[in-house]
């Protein structure tokens, strides 16, 4: 099993309103691979990460990739612009976490830069590629760090 960060742009159309509707309605969500779909399995874990306009950025969403990696052609009825209609390499993703707020428990750029591994993560530092991979190391220290700011979680003394 291979472990990715997926980015969502945010120059498309509302990426958060995209993330809810699927999370709310558990239906699996179409999501652009570019640079290493030969590498990308159904099975694979994923988090999202929205690069606001503000070109800061979040953790923002966890997913399991539930589909091969297929081709999608350009279809002429399809008028949205939803980044789940685009053409290209894709695979489906079901959302099981999604946190759009800073309340909400999403992990910020800020605290992935202050964390001695996850610091390191090239996305933090140049966030123009669409899919990235994490080592087993990275991908268990994110499990970590978004387990701990899920709102609500008691911390034990």
């Amino acid at each position: 099993m291979n472990n990715w960060i997926f980015r969502a742009d945010p120059h498309e159309a509302s990426v958060e309103e995209l993330l809810a509707g699927h999370f709310i309605q558990r239906q699996p969500l179409s999501w652009p691979v570019r640079q290493h779909r030969d590498y990308v399995r159904e099975g694979d874990s994923a988090y999202i990460w929205y690069a606001d306009p503000l070109g800061d950025g979040s953790i923002v969403a966890k997913a399991t990739v539930v589909t091969p990696v297929r081709i999608k052609t350009p279809h002429l009825m399809e008028t949205s612009m939803f980044m789940d209609v685009l053409p290209g390499p894709r695979v489906d993703l079901h959302i099981e976490d999604l946190r759009l707020t800073p309340g909400g428990g999403r992990v910020p750029k800020a605290l992935l830069l202050a964390h001695p591994t996850l610091r390191l993560l090239p996305i933090l530092r140049w966030d123009m590629w669409y899919d990235w991979p994490l080592s087993d190391i990275e991908a268990r220290d994110l499990d970590a760090v978004w387990i701990e700011a899920k709102p609500g979680r008691f911390k034990m003394l």
